[in-house]
């Protein structure tokens, strides 16, 4: 018999040591008690698991928007655009806004589009940023993915080119970033949140871990951010913002902007996007490096299985 080709002494040693804790242990061990459950299994003081490992709303009850749920049926079906009962199925403006859509897709929803993403939905995109901050956005700017999570993998990929590519990220942090680093063999430099101070920037920290991290000989190419926080809720100040830029440009490192639970805000103090920060500092920062992630699955919508994000 021919041996194996793929085995664990064979595969790729940081798919091995990668750790994706949100999909990890504790939820693994909440689907085979969801499965002894459905099986008639009655040791347990509950009879349903609610999971929570990750932000995921329509699964724990949130229910979704139905405007967008009847505009990607009329988009995935639009024989139903010209169906003459249309109008007592759907009200105008979801119609109007499927036949928008229609008119702007070549091909429909079942056809390749654009590398960036449909050029039509992106200045879309760029209306709501321009909305948000009251400075431009430039459509040819923004790359539509599947989720926020292609993204941040699609940049970590730009990224880390050799093994002492370091990349900053915030404790506590939403676990894809660690695992992105170590999947592609780059070093990760954690960086610990202020508690005291509601989970702010503490900027002597920051230094603190970037010199320690070249003095192992690291060469630190990104920092990670994540406003509102991902876990602990928290909302970043305008002044910590503006320190934080500034600190990027002096260290030469990329910002990377996760914001996409900028309409869940759970503090008294406001949200504020980074783009509009940098665009606020004035002619000094235009060419600073900023990357800025969004999504569909967190907010008003939730629709993390629809897979949507920039």
């Amino acid at each position: 018999m021919p041996s194996k080709v793929l085995t664990l002494d064979t595969i790729n040693d940081p798919v091995k040591t990668m750790e994706y804790a949100v999909r990890g242990t504790v939820p693994q061990a909440a689907d085979k008690i969801t499965e002894m459950i459905a099986k008639g299994d009655k040791t347990f003081p509950f009879e349903k698991v609610l999971y929570c490992n990750i932000g995921n709303p329509h699964s724990v009850g949130q229910k979704p928007i139905t405007f967008y749920r009847e505009v990607m049926s009329l988009v995935d079906n639009v024989a139903l655009l010209e169906h003459p009962k249309a109008l007592e199925f759907f009200k105008p403006d979801v119609l109007a806004r499927a036949a928008e859509l229609k008119a702007n897709m070549g091909g429909g929803t079942g056809a390749y589009s654009h590398s960036q993403g449909v050029k039509f939905i992106r200045q879309d995109v760029a209306k709501f940023i321009e909305k948000r901050d009251g400075f431009p956005a430039n459509p040819d700017d923004i790359f539509l993915t599947a989720g926020a999570s292609t993204a941040i993998f699609r940049i970590f990929q730009t990224l880390i080119a050799k093994p002492t590519d370091a990349i900053l990220i915030p404790i506590p942090q939403y676990p894809i970033y660690s695992a992105a680093v170590t999947l592609l063999s780059g070093e990760q430099l954690g960086y610990q949140m202020d508690e005291d101070k509601g989970w702010g920037l503490d900027m002597p920290e920051l230094r603190r871990v970037m010199a320690a991290g070249r003095a192992k000989g690291l060469s630190p190419k990104a920092l990670v951010i994540i406003n509102p926080g991902n876990p602990v809720g928290n909302t970043l100040s305008w002044d910590d913002l503006v320190e934080l830029v500034k600190f990027c440009q002096a260290e030469s490192l990329v910002l990377l902007a996760d914001e996409v639970y900028q309409e869940n805000i759970y503090t008294e103090k406001p949200f504020h996007s980074l783009k509009k920060v940098v665009r606020s500092l004035g002619a000094d920062f235009d060419d600073f490096e900023l990357v800025s992630f969004h999504s569909t699955s967190k907010g008003m919508i939730g629709e993390c299985g629809r897979r949507g994000g920039y």
